[in-house]
């Protein structure tokens, strides 16, 4: 994004013309906006979930927004929609032949790879082929 016009945020002057950048990365690792950001807590998402498309549940997620996976505003991902349903879909795929575990040696959370797009540096799962049901 780039200034409009020269403004104040967060105690800052920002002149006409400068380009502001948001990283989500550290937002969603932010202390003032989780609690114990780094822990891997599903049920903190409880108090957010709510009715409606996949596009609008992803919107206001957080403390005051502070989730944005798919960035915010009127130019988020294009592809968000279509991500939200392919992970569905993929997943369920696999879910119905396989069953994913983490190892016992393997219990940390992976290490994040933050390139243009995050990904893990590497993740450890036992892949077991679930038994015919029929």
């Amino acid at each position: 994004r780039c200034a409009n016009e020269t403004v104040s945020l967060g105690g800052h002057t920002l002149a006409k013309g400068t380009t502001i950048l948001v990283a989500p990365y550290l937002m969603h690792r932010n202390p003032k906006y989780w609690t114990d950001p780094l822990r891997f807590y599903p049920q903190r998402w409880l108090p957010y979930l709510k009715e409606g498309s996949a596009m609008a549940l992803m919107s206001g997620l957080g403390p005051n927004g502070a989730y944005m996976p798919f960035g915010g505003g009127p130019r988020n991902c294009i592809g968000t929609g279509f991500a939200l349903t392919e992970v569905t879909l993929v997943l369920a795929q696999i879910l119905q032949r396989y069953s994913l575990q983490i190892p016992a040696f393997g219990r940390q959370f992976p290490k994040d790879g933050p390139l243009i797009t995050l990904r893990p540096e590497e993740v450890n799962i036992k892949v077991q082929r679930r038994m015919d049901m029929g």
